[in-house]
């Protein structure tokens, strides 16, 4: 079920190579959502990040819902409208040849894997960290790294009704709901790589 639901996205948005990406002209409504800003790289990886719930200490996925975002990053970042008080994660890496590719080999976390789970706060501008996919064999390593300055003048520069308004945003590692299937190429392990 999970990956008709995928497939019939990534198919419906066949004209375009993500979905909610927050332009540089667009602002939003501080009383129901926030906006989440995140590096990611390689620029041929696109996410998928997904509302679900916390339950214990496992995220499970609204698998009835749609994707607050999928797509690659722009000059290596990505920022979304987010409703607020809800449970978000990186669902999703689709790994692509090339922009004009539309579908890819998918990653997804699973049984003991981790990914990172954020909640949405009311009316901010949050940034959670830069994240970066590696190919390990069968499986995807996750290296996350924050660097709020950087992405903080990319912001200031790129979306003036955002300008000064970037804060520091949290998130946590959490096992998902979902089995991993018998197939390789389906989890990903995190990784911490401090900022030198």
């Amino acid at each position: 079920m999970r990956w008709l639901l995928v497939i019939a996205a990534a198919v419906g948005f066949t004209a375009c190579t993500s979905i909610h990406r927050l332009s540089s002209t667009q602002s939003f409504d501080p009383n129901t959502e926030s906006v989440v800003v995140f590096g990611l790289q390689p620029e041929n990886h696109r996410i998928q990040v997904f509302a679900g719930t916390i339950q214990g200490d496992r995220w499970h996925e609204n698998l009835l819902g749609v994707a607050t975002f999928f797509g690659a990053a722009e000059q290596g970042y990505v920022l979304t409208k987010a409703p607020t008080n809800t449970a978000l994660a990186m669902s999703l890496i689709s790994v692509v040849k090339d922009e004009k590719q539309r579908l890819g080999k998918n990653y997804t976390p699973c049984g003991d894997s981790r990914t990172a789970v954020f909640e949405v706060p009311r009316g901010k501008v949050i940034y959670l960290s830069d994240f970066s996919y590696q190919d390990a064999g069968n499986q995807l390593k996750l290296e996350y790294s924050p660097d709020f300055e950087r992405a903080r003048r990319y912001v200031d520069a790129n979306f003036p009704a955002l300008r000064g308004r970037l804060e520091q945003g949290q998130f946590t590692l959490m096992q998902t709901a979902f089995p991993c299937s018998p197939k390789p190429g389906t989890v990903y392990v995190p990784v911490f790589v401090p900022r030198r």
